[in-house]
């Protein structure tokens, strides 16, 4: 739905469902919207903000790292080496492509030297 939240494509939808297919009840799931975004949606689709329901933006078990350094697998490395990191039973690393997923795993296999599967 975020593809067509600029347009006039998504208040044609809405009168759709509300007034062809009698829709009365959204539910609009997000991991990553923003405030801002939220209350774009509401607007919108013509829902009242107090009603949505909205969690933590990072939850707990949850670490967020960016990194702007040149040598990215040297950087990743020291990351994953230091101790708020060490102690994850599971970490994630996404990539925007392929390619770069299968040159990560291969230099995480190369470099570090544990029991892991990637």
């Amino acid at each position: 739905m975020s593809f067509i939240l600029h347009g006039t494509t998504l208040e044609i939808l809405f009168q759709i469902l509300r007034e062809k297919l009698n829709v009365r009840t959204i539910l609009g799931l997000t991991a990553t919207s923003t405030n801002h975004t939220s209350i774009s949606i509401c607007e919108h689709l013509q829902v009242d903000p107090s009603t949505v329901i909205r969690g933590e933006i990072v939850p707990r078990n949850l670490r967020l790292s960016v990194s702007r350094d040149w040598d990215r697998h040297d950087a990743l490395l020291f990351l994953l080496n230091e101790k708020r990191f060490m102690d994850c039973d599971s970490i994630i690393i996404y990539c925007t492509r392929r390619e770069d997923c299968e040159r990560v795993a291969s230099f995480l296999r190369t470099n570090l030297q544990v029991g892991c599967v990637l």
